[in-house]
């Protein structure tokens, strides 16, 4: 078997092959995973994948159980223990890989026993599966012994004295065992074009060179990624038979690229990527994040309102609308909503004509499934939830999900697996109760990056498309850089002081230096411009979503060539002077465009006319629907004879309406209980309701960092008692009743309702008067 091994090419890359042909047999191209995969199956070695926030849950539970308060770690292991776990993680497989044993190395002054430290918890008890460092120890050490590999030759795609030593020792190694590895060679830039000028400027070959403003290089500058997606799909666009050869490299996403290829008729790049905000993916963080006491309204109704949530969407409608009335849990609105949607289920089972046993069997569980996730024994965060709550609210949500993937749903088999790895990283943590904090840092460890984007895919193209610029290892006929922008992830800093790598060093540990990492990616940027042979398009938006966007570190290499060899003059092609023109040149092609026909816009019209009869008046009217009769009845015909509503997402009252609606209550149940109070002891009362009717009716009120509105609200509310009792006293006026429903005729035609706050009478007269 013949490979090729480049630092950057576990995925994809161009050309496709070994040999560049459209096939190959016997052939493969492989990154340090590949390699490594390859290896331990032709070996005998390796085992089941095991997720990273497996292996910081179970270094977690290591660093714990040395942990004696005085480690250089022990601080910020007690105020974030998950974020300490994942970096000292890190250190320690960089470490491992770079040939370290476990060993202590003997102390090194003022370095506060690091190594060792980190030495002993490599000693500690507890499982910690193998990390990438182990697998790459364990493969070289089973080559020490000369073995065959059936691999008859590999092709380095990246300079051998740019790997770090291990790789090097593994390619010893392998050459020993009888496989060719054949050294890599960079690309020479060929002909007498601007493109090939560049190349041998920049690998340093010659400075004698002359700019033609042949359009092998472009620079393509846009406003924003808008712009730039319309230039460069009208330049695929403009020769589409002519796309074979061509490399796309995905910078960023390209979701706005792929939309103006589809509208032009062209096959999506399908670079839309992952993203943890799919609807799917919520229901996890969701369910722990209503987990909690005093319970999250807002997350709760994120859960309810998912396109993809727990609760069937008839029924969570119903407790929707109800927190959208009064938000919190088992107040009047909760429970009708309870009966509202046992009613509405039972009537669809009844349709179904199932017996009354099986719907009450039925009616039964599903209150149960339903109460598990609207009304679960909820923790206080201050408290942390214990694990084998956490574990099974995981398997909860798997269960769910595994049963609605089997109806087709694959986004939910992902789901499915990320609450079983949340699961695993709960259990393998070791801790009995775990905080809030620490629970949204294992949620985003185990979610990632999330699920794919259905319609991000890429579809079946005549051009390539990589994600890095490492992975453009041989000849294109055009590459295309989409978003040549700096990503900002800029190289990881060695943690070890110059003491400690002298100590790791004298033990046979050569940790990597960030120089030789810069210099590797480098040497993989300059491969794009180096391996076109025709064309290279550098695609440079100014600004992302409205933030401003830097270029691409090799932009800094390759700027001043430019300006010396194009004598100061600018040579970039802005995306908007494309739109300008019906027919502009852009990098060796004519990107055309055509006029859209201008629409006109419906007229506005003063008078809708309509057959009599044909919009009939309802049966009783309130007073907002005779307010809006009168005011506009165009408006009341939409809405209360063609049922045609606006649009609104459910929301949560805030502010002065939460606290309106709360006072609201608190003085109707105050003035139910007993007609007259006197001011202060209706003040007392006041608050003591207020207290009782806060958790069911503005639960908001209660969450962490509220308590300056809570206080004041409450105040306000006891001083609005005071104040009202003591003017209904002071009038001798006798508080009747509150919330009354009345119904009157207006105009002895058209039957009204409306509902008085609170009735009530004077002592000296029959006659009623309301507010």
């Amino acid at each position: 078997m013949r490979i090729l091994f480049g630092w950057h090419l576990d995925g994809p890359s161009w050309p496709e092959t070994c040999d560049g042909t459209a096939a190959g047999l016997d052939t493969d191209i492989v990154g340090p995973a590949g390699l490594i995969r390859l290896l331990e199956t032709r070996l005998g070695l390796g085992g089941p994948e095991v997720s990273p926030a497996l292996r910081i849950a179970q270094y977690l539970a290591r660093l714990r159980a040395v942990d004696d308060g005085r480690r250089f770690f022990s601080r910020s292991l007690a105020a974030d223990g998950w974020s300490v776990a994942r970096m000292l993680l890190g250190w320690r497989d960089a470490l491992v890989e770079a040939g370290w044993d476990g060993g202590a190395q003997g102390g090194v002054p003022g370095d506060g026993g690091r190594l060792d430290t980190l030495a002993e918890v490599e000693r500690a008890p507890g499982m910690l599966a193998p990390g990438p460092g182990e697998r790459l120890r364990a493969v070289t050490a089973a080559l020490e012994s000369p073995r065959r590999t059936r691999l008859s030759e590999l092709r380095l795609a990246t300079p051998e004295e740019l790997l770090p030593e291990p790789w090097r020792r593994l390619l010893r190694r392998l050459a020993a065992g009888g496989t060719a590895v054949r050294p890599c060679h960079l690309p020479e830039p060929a002909g007498n074009g601007d493109l090939a000028a560049l190349g041998r400027r920049l690998s340093g070959l010659s400075q004698e060179s002359a700019w033609r403003g042949d359009g092998s290089v472009t620079l393509l500058e846009a406003d924003d990624e808008w712009l730039a997606a319309e230039a460069v799909a009208g330049w695929l666009a403009a020769a589409s038979g002519g796309n074979h050869g061509v490399a796309i490299i995905r910078g960023q996403r390209t979701m706005l690229l792929d939309e103006a290829c589809h509208r032009l008729g062209l096959p999506r790049v399908g670079g839309a990527g992952r993203s943890r905000w799919r609807a799917a993916v919520q229901v996890l963080p969701l369910a722990f994040a209503t987990a909690w006491e005093p319970v999250d309204v807002h997350r709760l109704m994120e859960l309810l309102t998912l396109p993809q949530s727990p609760i069937p969407a008839s029924v969570a409608e119903i407790f929707a609308a109800a927190l959208q009335k009064a938000p919190g849990i088992g107040g009047p609105a909760w429970q009708e909503a309870w009966r509202s949607a046992l009613s509405r289920r039972r009537t669809r089972l009844e349709e179904r004509g199932l017996s009354e046993r099986d719907i009450a069997r039925r009616l039964a569980e599903e209150e149960r499934v339903w109460r598990g996730w609207l009304e679960m024994p909820r923790i206080a965060e201050a408290d942390g939830i214990p694990a084998p709550a956490a574990v099974a609210l995981c398997r909860r949500v798997a269960d769910w999900a595994t049963g609605r993937a089997r109806l087709g749903d694959d986004m939910l088999t992902v789901v499915a697996a990320q609450a079983g790895a949340m699961a695993e990283v709960v259990a393998a943590s070791g801790l009995a109760r775990i905080p809030k904090p620490q629970i949204d840092r294992m949620l985003d460890s185990v979610i990632a990056d999330g699920a794919a984007v259905p319609v991000g895919g890429a579809e079946a193209a005549p051009w390539t498309v990589v994600d890095e610029p490492g992975q453009i290892w041989g000849p294109a006929r055009a590459v295309v850089w989409w978003g040549f922008l700096d990503g900002g992830t800029g190289m990881a800093t060695a943690p070890w002081s110059n003491a400690e790598r002298a100590a790791l060093a004298a033990a046979g540990c050569l940790p990597e230096a960030a120089t030789q990492a810069l210099r590797r990616e480098a040497w993989a940027w300059r491969l794009p411009v180096l391996n076109a042979s025709e064309r290279l398009i550098l695609v440079k938006p100014r600004a992302i979503a409205g933030e401003p966007a830097a270029a691409h570190p090799l932009w800094h290499e390759i700027e001043p060539i430019l300006h010396d060899l194009t004598q100061g003059r600018d040579c970039a092609v802005q995306a908007s002077a494309l739109l300008l023109a019906d027919r502009a040149p852009l990098a060796g092609r004519v990107v055309e465009r055509s006029r859209l026909e201008v629409g006109r816009s419906p007229e506005p019209r003063r008078l809708w006319r309509v057959p009599p009869n044909a919009v009939p008046m309802r049966g009783r009217e309130s007073a907002t629907s005779l307010n809006r009769l009168l005011g506009c009845p165009f408006a009341w015909t939409l809405q209360y004879a063609a049922g045609v509503r606006p649009g609104a997402l459910r929301r949560i009252p805030d502010g002065s309406q939460l606290v309106g609606t709360l006072a609201h209550a608190v003085l109707a149940e105050l003035f139910t209980e007993r007609p007259d109070w006197p001011a202060e002891e209706a003040a007392r009362r006041a608050a003591a309701q207020f207290d009782r009717l806060l958790p069911v009716l503005a639960a908001p009120l209660l969450r962490p960092g509220q308590g300056l509105e809570l206080e004041r609200a409450r105040v306000a509310v006891a001083d609005a008692a005071r104040t009202l009792a003591g003017l209904i006293g002071a009038a001798g006026l006798t508080v009747r009743g509150c919330e009354l429903g009345s119904k009157r005729a207006w105009r002895a035609a058209l039957p009204s309702t409306a509902r008085w706050t609170c009735f009530w009478r004077t002592a000296w007269a029959a006659r009623s008067s309301s507010t």
